[in-house]
């Protein structure tokens, strides 16, 4: 055997086994059934099928990611494990490397970090939360990061699997900061949304604010979107400006790239409502 087959094969054998230590065998408690995961465009593999448990215990609550392989059990690809504690939520999310190298099957790994993608985007934007790529779990309260920060981690996960895939569309990782106020009115919100291309022009972004204020708004050519909430119950009621906005960008799949969903939370201070009048709000500031 030559040298370079040689060092191919240590690093198969060597990855092959970390591959296994990393995937402990975790089923769902008795009485708990995988339903079918919701499918996502993001997926490379639209013929892989994907499941999804979930249960309560105590104050954990589970949800396990698997792929279904033929008539085996289902295959674990990641768990997302949620604790609140008083109005925080953390969220430790746990990704199980598949043995991919050794069986010649990138695409499933590929596809098992796009379905993780699809099914974390969907989570609590102002949860904490951490990721962990093996055995080990993480610890979000101690290790915390935003909602849009841990997407950014998981599309960094796919970018370095997305070699063995030629079929794979590149993933681009859009940013969306808060932008200026330039309204009086504290229900006026605004962001700056950029690719690595530079500003994103005519593309979506939604606002919320709890319990049911939304607008949306799209993108001019400097990357900024504005809109002024709108109370949908339109109840007569005062609501609180300190609530934080969620601002949603949710994606844009084109045949040669894929400009990937993400969330911002921007919170603002408290700003003192009086009838008939909006006061001025400061440069709202992102949550770490």
């Amino acid at each position: 055997m030559s040298r370079p087959d040689a060092v191919r094969a240590a690093l198969l054998a060597a990855c092959a086994l970390l591959a296994a230590c990393a995937s402990a065998p975790v089923v769902p408690p008795a009485g708990v059934e995988y339903r079918p995961a919701q499918r996502s465009a993001l997926v490379t593999r639209g013929d892989l099928t994907f499941l999804v448990a979930r249960w309560q215990k105590a104050e954990m609550s589970t949800t396990l990611l698997a792929r279904q392989q033929g008539t085996a059990a289902p295959r674990p690809v990641a768990q997302l494990m949620q604790r609140r504690q008083g109005q925080a939520l953390f969220v430790a999310v746990q990704h199980w490397p598949e043995p991919w190298i050794s069986v010649g099957r990138a695409s499933h790994a590929l596809a098992g970090l796009e379905q993780l993608y699809s099914l974390l985007l969907r989570q609590e934007p102002q949860a904490r939360y951490c990721l962990s790529h093996g055995a080990s779990l993480c610890d979000a309260e101690r290790d915390g990061m935003s909602h849009s920060q841990v997407l950014k981690a998981l599309a960094g996960l796919r970018e370095q699997a997305v070699g063995g895939v030629a079929a794979a569309v590149p993933w681009q990782v859009v940013e969306i900061q808060p932008a200026p106020s330039r309204s009086w009115d504290a229900d006026v919100v605004g962001v700056h949304a950029r690719s690595p291309r530079g500003p994103l022009e005519d593309v979506g972004i939604y606002f919320d604010r709890a319990p049911h204020s939304i607008c949306s708004a799209r993108t001019g050519v400097d990357g900024v979107a504005s809109c002024r909430l709108q109370d949908q119950k339109d109840d007569g009621h005062l609501h609180d400006h300190a609530t934080a906005v969620v601002a949603t960008f949710p994606g844009v799949i084109r045949p040669d790239r894929v400009l990937l969903p993400t969330t911002l939370v921007v919170s603002s201070p408290a700003v003192a409502a009086l009838p008939g009048f909006a006061r001025p709000i400061p440069f709202p500031a992102v949550r770490p």
